[in-house]
């Protein structure tokens, strides 16, 4: 099976061989390092994804002067030159708010002024729509919204305060993303449980991150997914990268990742990685060793 049949039936709940790799982000920096490479290129990257196994690339229209940047010529490269599926990242309206004023002065527009912050948030993830859509145009199969809402404990917001202020935004980004026939994802790092009912009721075809160290049970999650929502959800990640640090044990990672894949993989719609994806700090031996152990365990 190819990888963008399996990743694309994993998503829609038809039958794959194995559960799907793949990272929300891969740092150059990392890829170079694990291949022993001093330049990041597309020949490169291709060798590191099919020594690693992963059946999908994400593009991030901010990755500037790499091969992973969201440009239609990059997008139509891998396309024409690889069976991967594509995905292209855009940001929400809260992320984009918080990049444009930074933490502290955006809380503080959001409680002194909501209605003209909703107003900014709502313009910002409309032009995040239309970088969507090009990268649709482009050859992606499936768009991610990265609005990174939570934190350790919860949503930055209440959820009350998160309905009426940052959920109509991002259910319009769902909303015309859909209308373009394509799986929607959702990623967000943090605790989400307050808020995971409102996301799920979203439409989202898929959630990528949940991360354990927040909170996140991937146990919980799914069977909520499947008891509310008809199991029609891929889930994506889980790993926490607090696993993959220089004097793990082996043995650790492969109990953790076998008993992740175990567990996600019942009823399909499950997509392996990590909750954060590959940063340039991780030990290349240690995510070798976490990608082994998957390849061991995702066979259905």
């Amino acid at each position: 099976m190819k990888p963008w049949e399996r990743v694309n039936n994993t998503i829609k709940g038809l039958a794959a061989d194995r559960v799907p790799f793949g990272e929300v982000l891969i740092d150059p920096l990392f890829c170079q390092k694990a291949m022993r490479n001093k330049k990041f290129t597309f020949s490169l990257a291709q060798e590191f994804w099919e020594q690693t196994g992963l059946d999908l690339v994400v593009f991030n229209p901010c990755c500037a002067g790499d091969v992973l940047q969201g440009t239609p010529e990059n997008i139509f490269r891998w396309r024409e030159k690889t069976d991967y599926y594509l995905f292209a990242i855009i940001s929400g309206g809260f992320s984009k708010g918080l990049e444009t004023f930074g933490f502290t002065e955006f809380m503080d527009f959001a409680f002194k002024d909501p209605v003209s912050m909703q107003k900014m948030a709502r313009a910002l993830s409309l032009q995040e729509v239309e970088i969507g859509k090009k990268c649709v145009e482009a050859g992606v199969h499936a768009v991610m919204i990265g609005d990174d809402i939570a934190y350790q404990r919860g949503p930055y917001f209440s959820p009350q305060q998160m309905r009426e202020l940052f959920f109509p935004v991002l259910q319009e980004q769902v909303a015309k993303l859909k209308a373009l026939n394509i799986p929607v994802f959702f990623h967000s790092d943090g605790n989400l449980n307050a808020v995971l009912d409102d996301l799920l009721g979203m439409g989202f075809d898929g959630l990528q991150c949940l991360e354990p160290g927040a909170g996140m049970d991937i146990a919980a999650v799914k069977e909520k997914v499947k008891k509310e929502y008809g199991g029609q959800v891929c889930l994506m990640g889980n790993i926490d990268l607090s696993l993959l640090h220089q004097e793990a044990e082996d043995e650790k990672i492969r109990e953790m990742v076998t008993r992740t894949i175990n567990t996600a993989k019942k009823g399909g719609r499950y997509i392996f990685g990590t909750s954060g994806g590959l940063h340039q700090g991780l030990p290349a031996e240690k995510v070798r060793t976490m990608y082994q152990a998957a390849r061991q365990a995702s066979f259905y």
